[in-house]
């Protein structure tokens, strides 16, 4: 599977499996583009579970979430080029208090290899972005003070 695949399947899993807040709620969401009126979707019935994948000799992941990646990954390289907006936030415990840092990450990726993006990290009074680049293996970078 080609370098920028994986770390695009990655990136997708990590922000799939730390969107949500202690509380179990998903991180704030920009704003959609579009309004599409809201229609009632039936939701199956929750089974629980008495071990986790990683307990049961597996990895830990939910099945169904390795199946949307995999379909992600193959529409990826069917489709050869996509736009992405990975927007995290980083939890920090600090003597009873927690700081959260926002950070986005925002580009375009060609199969198998090049991509293009912006790395921000928003500090509160002030932001870090730094733009990225990679190709034929290499990536390059802005530097964060100069620019």
């Amino acid at each position: 599977m080609p370098t920028l695949l994986r770390f695009l399947i990655a990136a997708v899993a990590i922000v799939a499996f730390t969107a949500c807040d202690d509380e179990g709620t998903s991180a704030p969401a920009a704003a959609p583009t579009t309004t599409v009126e809201p229609t009632a979707t039936p939701l199956p019935t929750p089974t629980p579970s008495t071990a986790t994948g990683a307990e049961k000799g597996g990895t830990g992941a939910d099945p169904r979430a390795v199946e949307v990646l995999v379909a992600a990954a193959e529409a990826i390289q069917e489709a050869g080029t996509l736009h992405f907006v990975v927007d995290a936030r980083i939890k920090i415990p600090s003597e009873g208090r927690v700081t959260t840092i926002p950070v986005t990450y925002e580009g375009d990726a060609q199969v198998p290899d090049s991509l293009k993006g912006t790395l921000t990290v928003s500090l509160g009074f002030f932001s870090l972005t730094m733009e990225t680049v990679h190709v034929d293996g290499k990536t390059y970078t802005t530097d964060v003070q100069s620019g």
